[in-house]
């Protein structure tokens, strides 16, 4: 894993209309310090869900144990370690034997869900940016009443055409790690 410098910044930004809040205070910080940065990568489960993961540990796992396959969607890379003006995305799972992903960055989404019994919590994901850069690229969650999915904004049009509905933003992810 090739390791990139990130001068981070402390802001919660608008996108869309929707707030992004900032890492939370308590979060250890990366500022102008080595941070490590994984391909966030989208895999098809044999129940027909989509799990996602940046950790290359889990998605060798993902595919050896589970039988998951990497569906070769280009997601952009999520950093490791908290920082500030970071957003950690959380990966929830459906309850029962359908695995089924969701990712949100909101804590009260993934609270409330939890609570349902419909979802379980699997942890934080990585963390995408509260800012956008030249560097960097928005990403979505979608879905098509049967998955949630992942995608970069530029991706977004192709997937509305084909009957995905868009459930906001993620934050910002980076190009190259």
């Amino acid at each position: 894993m090739r390791r990139t410098t990130v001068v981070a910044v402390a802001a919660t930004a608008m996108i869309g209309g929707a707030g992004l809040a900032a890492a939370p205070a308590n979060a250890s910080e990366v500022t102008s310090a080595k941070a490590s940065f994984g391909r966030l990568t989208e895999f098809s489960t044999p129940t027909g869900g989509l799990f996602y993961t940046a950790s290359a540990a889990e998605a060798k796992l993902a595919v050896s144990k589970y039988k998951f396959r990497p569906t070769g969607a280009k997601l952009g890379y999520l950093s490791a370690k908290p920082f500030r003006g970071g957003l950690p995305l959380y990966r929830l799972r459906t309850a029962g034997k359908s695995a089924n992903y969701l990712v949100t960055m909101s804590t009260k989404e993934r609270n409330k869900l939890v609570a349902s019994h419909r979802f379980r919590y699997e942890g934080v994901l990585g963390y995408a940016s509260s800012k956008p850069a030249a560097t960097r690229t928005l990403l979505l969650r979608v879905n098509n009443g049967k998955v949630w999915k992942l995608a970069l904004k530029s991706q977004y049009p192709w997937l509305k055409k084909h009957g995905y509905h868009l459930d906001g933003p993620l934050g910002y992810v980076w190009y190259r790690a």
